[in-house]
């Protein structure tokens, strides 16, 4: 798996919204990535509750997902489909502000064009017969991010061949369907356990920082 340097298209100076992020905009896009490349279900977890919103929506040409836990279990397929994902000449665009309705915060809208390249696990004949050795596409994938916590609100890939793309309602048809199945396969039980760990380790290191904190206040006042 390798993920290439993440270059800025030229651009102005960023937005307040940018400079507001709580993380650098480059290590955001990179951590998006890694759900591609990653190769096990503990790390995928670790992205997507460190880098996804609960209510967070993933769409592609193929499918459209939400919340957070269904976004996860369509990356965790790629697991399953591909030996081995790898991202390259990654080049992010200029970000601009989303203006949202009412009194919801504004979000940052970032562009990001990348080749994606995807290698088949083909583990059997049959397999062998059906799929190609590999699949590469020219992605470009638009982020919705809150500028507060530097989450993703939305993700939206587009392929290069738009000349495949099913209606809405087949792509909401289609994640309903494909998790159903991974129900069955017990995968979406796994992803779960798997998240719930991330958020007791997450609350486990926020205590044990508030106890410091509160020990050296201690500390100082006696």
């Amino acid at each position: 798996m390798q993920t290439s340097q993440l270059d800025h298209a030229a651009s102005d100076k960023p937005t307040d919204e940018v400079e507001a992020l709580p993380e650098p905009l480059e290590l955001v896009v990179a951590d998006v990535f890694k759900l591609y490349t990653v190769r096990n279900l503990d790390d995928l977890a670790q992205v997507l509750h460190r880098r996804y919103r609960e209510d967070a929506t993933f769409i592609d040409p193929t499918l459209a997902a939400r919340p957070r836990s269904s976004v996860g279990l369509q990356f965790f397929a790629l697991q399953k489909l591909f030996s081995d994902v790898r991202i390259s000449n990654v080049r992010i665009g200029q970000p601009e502000v989303h203006q949202t309705k009412g009194q919801q915060p504004r979000l940052l809208e970032v562009v990001v064009h990348a080749q994606q390249d995807y290698q088949w696990s083909r583990t059997n004949h049959i397999s062998r017969q059906i799929f190609p050795e590999h699949t590469c596409l020219q992605v470009t994938t638009a982020l919705l991010l809150d500028p507060r916590t530097a989450q993703v609100v939305s993700h939206t890939d587009t392929w290069d061949d738009k000349s495949f793309k099913l209606p809405m309602a087949w792509r909401r048809l289609n994640n309903f369907s494909t998790n159903l199945v991974y129900r069955c396969l017990g995968w979406r039980s796994a992803l779960l356990r798997a998240e719930q760990k991330c958020a007791e380790a997450e609350a486990g290191s926020s205590d044990q920082g508030s106890g410091a904190k509160k020990g050296s206040t201690l500390g100082t006042l006696g």
